[in-house]
């Protein structure tokens, strides 16, 4: 991959990517009148937090050294400001605040989905991640010596965007912060930490779905055996592939599910669903496409720096997190646009599924990967090359031949 810079009087990038955000902390519903007479007031707080993270900055001290040293923060209302002056706006502002732009920019961005999902309904991934606190972070239980929160994410697989998220400290059950989040008539995607036939029934309960790994060694009655449809691609790379509607022995509620077993790499998966109109395939590719959750993470945490937590406080880190996922919502509206026009060559899709056989299954993990769209990424490249030219008059047209 290249990233070409073209030259073209304009106002420098920064302004172009956050325009979205500043218009609406300009709307009398968000922007707060009476803090007006604050150093960092909402409006200046919200621009700092994205400067943080579109610059790509490694911590607060480092910010605060920005703030007092290089003149472009002037061209985008910021002035020099202290560090408690910093953690006083994380305790001040409410996070409904940040919510409600992440919200309103849902509505107004174009948000695309992938094609190949919209016929069969909405997807979602859940799963949890652990960042490590200040050991004297009070609320952020953990390990007798450690401090943990957890971030419970639900990645919306058909746009490749969160749908939503919740923090606890790091000791939470999933599975009960998961039910509160659930939403009728969608599918949800997990691995074997879900296991629990309570939380199926849950999950059934609010008129949902779901497709999770689950241990190879529960006990079942197969009650119909169902035809195996899987495409002639994967055919060498899985083997004993069954599926069958049965009952589990310890499950008490004594529903009837779908389960699908097959065998890659010497290991076997089994997954259970209450899909019963999806193909053994796309069962098992949509399993696959879980991974998609794992890779947001590492580039929340990673390359949008989430691992650095600013601030201590639970309102505090909600805040910070809200504003990671605005910054990758203006990235990928900043991509799309770049693809958009003229000058863009269009990546030729390396797609091998519909023509070859694998040879192994990450081959073919890596092929489905392909399959989205390069609008609905952003890779480190790519974000390094914005960092460099976030304040100069140049357009930058990401390039993938």
């Amino acid at each position: 991959m290249e990233v070409m810079i073209i030259t073209e009087k304009r106002t420098n990038l920064f302004h172009e990517i956050t325009q979205p955000v500043i218009d609406l902390i300009k709307d009398p519903t968000i922007n707060l009148d009476e803090d007006s007479g604050k150093k960092l007031f909402f409006h200046r707080f919200v621009i700092l937090l994205l400067y943080f993270y579109l610059q790509g900055i490694d911590s607060l001290r480092s910010l605060i050294t920005d703030l007092h040293t290089k003149d472009h923060i002037h061209t985008i209302d910021l002035i020099p400001i202290w560090l408690s002056t910093i953690h006083d706006a994380f305790h001040r502002y409410s996070l409904s605040l940040f919510q409600l732009i992440y919200v309103r920019l849902l509505e107004q961005l174009p948000v695309y989905a992938i094609e190949e999902f919209k016929e069969l309904g909405r997807f979602i991934i859940s799963d949890g991640s652990v960042f490590p606190m200040a050991i004297h972070t009070i609320w952020a239980e953990f390990r007798k010596k450690s401090k943990a929160l957890k971030l419970h994410l639900h990645f919306e697989l058909n746009v490749m965007i969160p749908s939503c998220f919740l923090i606890t400290n790091g000791k939470t059950d999933e599975r009960k912060v998961m039910l509160t989040m659930i939403e009728k008539a969608i599918t949800y995607i997990a691995d074997r930490g879900y296991l629990s036939f309570d939380f199926f029934k849950g999950i059934i309960d609010k008129e949902a779905y779901f497709i999770i790994r689950v241990r190879n060694n529960l006990i079942y009655q197969v009650k119909e055996q169902l035809p195996v449809v899987i495409n002639q691609a994967v055919k060498s790379i899985f083997f004993q592939v069954t599926d069958e509607l049965v009952l589990f022995e310890a499950d008490k509620h004594q529903f009837i599910y779908r389960r699908i077993s097959f065998y890659a790499k010497h290991k076997c998966f089994v997954l259970v669903t209450n899909r019963f109109d999806l193909t053994t395939y796309q069962i098992i590719k949509l399993y696959a496409l879980r991974w998609q959750v794992e890779l947001f993470f590492r580039y929340f945490k990673r390359t949008l720096n989430g691992i650095h937590i600013l601030n201590n406080s639970q309102n505090g880190v909600t805040i910070q997190f809200y504003v990671i996922l605005i910054v990758n919502l203006l990235l990928m509206r900043y991509k799309r646009i770049r693809m958009l026009k003229p000058s863009f060559h269009q990546k030729v899709n390396n797609s091998r599924a519909q023509f070859c056989i694998f040879g192994s299954p990450d081959d073919w993990v890596k092929d489905i990967g392909k399959q989205i769209p390069e609008y609905f990424k952003i890779k480190k490249q790519e974000t390094n090359a914005i960092r460099n030219s976030l304040f100069k008059s140049n357009q930058l047209a990401f390039d993938f031949l």
